[in-house]
């Protein structure tokens, strides 16, 4: 059973470190595909950003020079969701990306 958030489903049941179908999707058609990543991971890290707040990207990889880029894979974007990614990349050292998928491509 999905709940409702905002009117609309989330897309899956959320089981510890399963992937959604956008996630994958994300993982095969982009990070997989790219020749300078040298590292990747699936929900690699919890940043805490106040007291009782946290954001966990969905996922991080580091290029072959060093760089480290963290990406949040949303098949919509509610505004605390929004919130969480802009105060993350305010606050860390890391590239941060919001990828918004359309379900029906």
């Amino acid at each position: 059973m999905t709940r409702a958030v905002y009117g609309r489903g989330l897309g899956r049941n959320k089981r510890d470190g399963a992937m959604g179908k956008l996630e994958k999707r994300f993982l095969d058609e982009v990070i997989l595909k790219m020749d300078r990543v040298v590292w990747w991971r699936y929900e690699p890290w919890a940043l805490r950003l106040a007291k009782g707040s946290s954001y966990t990207c969905d996922f991080a990889f580091m290029l072959d020079d060093g760089s480290i880029t963290m990406v949040e894979c949303k098949g919509f974007w509610s505004e605390p969701s929004r919130t969480k990614v802009k105060v993350a990349a305010e606050m860390f050292p890391f590239k941060l990306f919001g990828v918004m998928w359309d379900r029906r491509a």
